[in-house]
């Protein structure tokens, strides 16, 4: 998987690398059953929901926390049995300081504050509770390329 790039986010800086080990840290988790974190609330609230392309929106939201953060998405003692969404949208009401929230390598690659709050901005959009308010995937794309490095 090196030299893996997702559309947008080799804008915010991040190496090959780094990128890289926290998609496959993901992906061997995907050959575990799925878990809600990453479900939609709408999607998790039914058991007949149908898949939709918000639904989608939102999971690409929480894998976005999950690659800014270093932190897996379910309530997992690393969130203090918090839903990682849950954890950023406190952080982020707050407050608080970018390293009480951004995953340490990526500290280290001096990453532009407004950059790496401008990410995670998207992926709570992304995240939103109400799916009329999420934005489409097109829109995602766009707002994560118009992130910029410096």
């Amino acid at each position: 998987m090196v030299g893996l790039r997702i559309h947008g986010l080799h804008s915010l800086g991040l190496r090959d690398h780094s990128l890289s080990t926290n998609v496959q840290s993901f992906a061997t988790r995907l050959s575990a059953p799925p878990q809600a974190a990453y479900l939609a609330p709408e999607a998790r609230a039914s058991s007949g929901y149908k898949s939709s392309q918000k639904c989608d929106v939102y999971s690409f939201g929480v894998i976005l926390l999950e690659l800014l953060t270093g932190c897996l998405p379910g309530g997992f003692s690393e969130n203090g049995g918090e839903e990682l969404v849950s954890v950023v949208r406190k952080w982020h009401k707050e407050g608080r300081s970018l390293a009480d929230i951004l995953d340490p390598k990526l500290l280290k690659q001096e990453l532009a504050d407004k950059q790496a709050i401008a990410a995670i901005r998207v992926a709570l959009n992304c995240t939103d509770t109400n799916p009329e308010l999420r934005p489409r995937m097109r829109s995602v794309s766009e707002s994560l390329g118009r992130i910029k490095t410096v």
